[in-house]
């Protein structure tokens, strides 16, 4: 199996724990979601610095890049009131 689909499957069941993390540890999945993305931005950042690829780790991303983050980062707040009945 090539290495970049591999990635992609344990990339996509590691964030299906979300759900499972967030209730074991009674925090919002919000919050989950927002330290494991903090904490694998900070380990991207140390391992680009510590291999000499430091010019990399300042970089402006393009236009593309900004707008899917701007779509994940309101996916997560707006999607629960989307898909959530109304019991009243």
């Amino acid at each position: 199996m090539n290495s970049h689909i591999l990635a992609a499957v344990f990339a996509a069941v590691f964030m299906g724990t979300i759900g499972a993390i967030s209730v074991y540890a009674g925090v919002s999945a919000e919050t989950v979601t927002f330290y494991r993305l903090f904490i694998g931005a900070a380990l991207m950042a140390a391992f680009l610095l510590l291999t000499g690829q430091r010019a990399k780790v300042f970089t402006w991303p393009g236009f593309k890049v900004l707008v899917t983050g701007a779509f994940l980062a309101c996916f997560m707040p707006c999607a629960p009131c989307s898909a959530t009945p109304r019991l009243s």
